[in-house]
């Protein structure tokens, strides 16, 4: 079958869940484009097969999409537009129109840059107020972009994964995170936790709407868009002395008497007990508030990403604990905290 503009894309994705289909499912963990899909195995899968065949390089250099075009293709300039989907992006785009016939509207990415993009066919309920997260790839000479994977489209900002690094969120969580925090809780606080469990390690484990929060009420500078570098920023915000100094510098007496509770038990203690003793509320969700989430103590040291609650093993038996991550309870050490009252 001769390969067009009009039929590419289902020839590509088809010769691409036939060789490399399994490949895909074993790779959603690298894929560093995350988006939240509810345990939808399908969007799952389209989003990381996208950056697997667009994106990924194979131990020669190459992509799958380099290999499509190089076995099918013969129009030189549909290859070269094909091939120009390689130079991925992804982030949260703000629509500036309504679509015209042609699906076409001007966004404006976090940068403040307008382009031109081209979306899936009936998103018409897109215009001013509306945002699109997506991957998103040039197309043509003229600047033109295209989505591509899974999208997610919403219609606030107060409803959209937050894209602001200076945004203060301490005490007013947004809907999109309360949603999330309860939809997320019981999978984020039983992930395993050991004594040696780094900062990155713990973040990879939880969800992506947890590391925005953390990134955000940090209030990191550098630009992070992806999951996976706003874990290495956080990281190294809190395994720093430097960074670590000034985000021990802005708790208040409460937050600093709840750290020091943890660390004078060498970085782990049941999570109950802390919240006992601090002030925390841990009744069943039906009895807790929203804003309770990052009111409490223990509930903004969670937010700086400080403490992480999940199962630890002791002996024979399993306890749902707060810890610090054993390279941030190092540099908490070398400043001098563990000798804190």
């Amino acid at each position: 079958m001769e390969v067009t503009e009009d039929n590419f894309l289902s020839l590509l994705w088809s010769y691409a869940d036939e060789k490399y289909g399994e490949q895909v499912r074993r790779s959603y963990r690298d894929c560093p484009y995350d988006l939240e899909f509810n345990n939808n195995e399908n969007l799952t899968y389209k989003h990381a097969r996208t950056w697997f065949v667009l994106e990924r390089k194979n131990p020669s250099g190459t992509t799958v999409l380099d290999e499509f075009v190089d076995k099918f293709v013969d129009d030189a300039l549909l290859a070269s537009n094909i091939r120009q989907m390689k130079e991925l992006k992804y982030g949260v785009f703000a629509a500036l129109e309504r679509p015209d016939k042609y699906d076409m509207l001007d966004v404006r990415d976090s940068n403040g840059r307008t382009f031109r993009l081209q979306v899936t066919p009936g998103a018409s309920m897109i215009g001013p107020g509306w945002s699109i997260q997506s991957m998103v790839h040039p197309w043509y000479e003229d600047g033109t972009y295209r989505v591509t994977g899974a999208v997610a489209i919403f219609q606030s900002e107060r409803d959209a994964p937050p894209a602001d690094p200076d945004t203060d969120l301490a005490g007013r969580l947004p809907s999109w995170f309360i949603r999330r925090f309860y939809a997320d809780q019981k999978k984020v606080e039983s992930i395993t936790i050991t004594p040696e469990s780094r900062c990155d390690t713990l973040l990879k484990k939880l969800p992506k709407g947890w590391v925005d929060w953390m990134f955000i009420s940090l209030k990191i500078k550098k630009k992070a868009v992806v999951k996976k570098e706003k874990i290495q920023a956080i990281s190294s915000a809190l395994t720093h002395t430097r960074s670590l100094r000034r985000i021990i510098g802005t708790l208040i007496d409460e937050e600093c008497r709840a750290l020091a509770l943890v660390v004078v038990k060498g970085g782990r203690i049941r999570y109950g007990d802390l919240c006992r003793r601090t002030g925390g509320d841990d009744t069943p969700r039906s009895q807790r508030k929203d804003s309770e989430v990052v009111t409490t103590p223990v509930g903004r040291l969670r937010s700086y990403g400080l403490l992480v609650v999940g199962r630890v093993r002791i002996s024979s038996r399993t306890y749902k604990m707060a810890v610090i991550p054993a390279d941030v309870l190092q540099c908490l050490a070398a400043l001098g905290f563990d000798k804190k009252d």
